[in-house]
């Protein structure tokens, strides 16, 4: 080969290369931006989670002073005192209902939440492969090897939710036995 080609061919080389590396930058960039969007997605559903959840912890206290409100009623009652128009004619059922909806949209809202992690973990390694870089992610496990298989499928499927919001949503999907066992007695 002549040396004009040998030359010819190597910035040839050079710009292929140079090429290549910058179309990967270019993905690199157009990958983190998704990452970043999908990022700022499953924040804005943690957020809404984050607020279901203290609505349902409100209402579950309404609804408790309720009951025990409506419990030292009737014993006042029992005892010959008159309070009149203190405890609503259905007693507690409108507190009750009202917890109900907080818990089945907090329910709701928390199944959702699962597509909004898997855009952020399929976009983190669409980064790791058009970036270069790996991401290492601890996982932590949540089911204790003592835990029924009912219990073990109950915090599957609830990763990260506090313990207090646990034992609150619970009972809808085991007896309250199964629940003390499953996330302990709740804190007075």
């Amino acid at each position: 080969m002549k040396p004009g080609w040998l030359t010819l061919t190597a910035c040839f080389s050079v710009w292929l290369v140079a090429g290549s590396v910058e179309a990967q930058w270019a993905r690199c960039a157009s990958d983190m931006d998704q990452l970043r969007v999908a990022s700022e997605q499953a924040h804005e559903a943690f957020a809404r989670l984050a607020s279901l959840q203290v609505d349902v912890e409100n209402r579950d206290a309404d609804f408790r002073r309720c009951q025990q409100d409506l419990r030292q009623y009737r014993i006042d009652i029992q005892r010959g005192a008159t309070i009149p128009g203190v405890i609503s004619t259905d007693g507690c059922r409108r507190q009750e209902l009202s917890y109900q909806t907080a818990e089945r949209q907090y329910a709701t809202t928390f199944g959702g939440i699962q597509p909004a992690v898997d855009a952020v973990l399929a976009a983190a390694q669409m980064v790791e492969s058009s970036c270069g870089f790996s991401f290492t992610v601890a996982r932590r496990r949540d089911e204790p090897e003592t835990h029924s298989p009912q219990c073990q499928a109950f915090l599957r499927d609830r990763p990260g939710v506090p313990l207090a919001t646990l034992r609150v949503i619970c009972p809808s999907a085991m007896s309250d036995a199964d629940c003390r066992l499953c996330v302990g007695e709740p804190q007075e």
